[in-house]
């Protein structure tokens, strides 16, 4: 794209006439909850944590998600190998592990990273 001024993003396609770019179609993707029962997994019973940021570093760029009210997140990435952290929006949090490294996705091959989190004071 030489001599670009700007990159379009389109909203809605009501003619059909987008064009899907597989180029991000790998994807990082998992749940971030209060590990209330503190075995450092994030369960599905366990209470979802919602808007916290996920970021992924790798060298396709830095990519950034927030967590939904379900706890969940996903990231859209380009194929690579990254390093994943949850940005805890305060001290009165630790993760069980709130940096994952060298994850590896690709256009086939999507990855799941959990972040169960244990209050400092219950």
């Amino acid at each position: 794209m030489s001599n670009a001024d700007f990159i379009a993003i389109k909203a809605g396609d009501i003619n059909n006439s987008a064009v899907y770019d597989s180029t991000f179609a790998a994807k990082i993707y998992g749940y971030a909850r209060i590990d209330d029962n503190n075995d450092c997994i994030a369960d599905l019973v366990e209470s979802p944590i919602a808007g916290w940021v996920v970021k992924a570093e790798g060298p396709g760029g830095i990519f950034y998600a927030t967590t939904q009210a379900t706890g969940h997140y996903l990231i859209n990435v380009l194929p690579g190998t990254y390093d994943v952290t949850i940005l805890k929006p305060n001290g009165l949090w630790l993760g069980c592990s709130d940096f994952v490294p060298g994850i590896q996705v690709d256009l086939s091959n999507s990855a799941e990273v959990n972040f169960p989190m244990q209050a400092v004071v219950d």
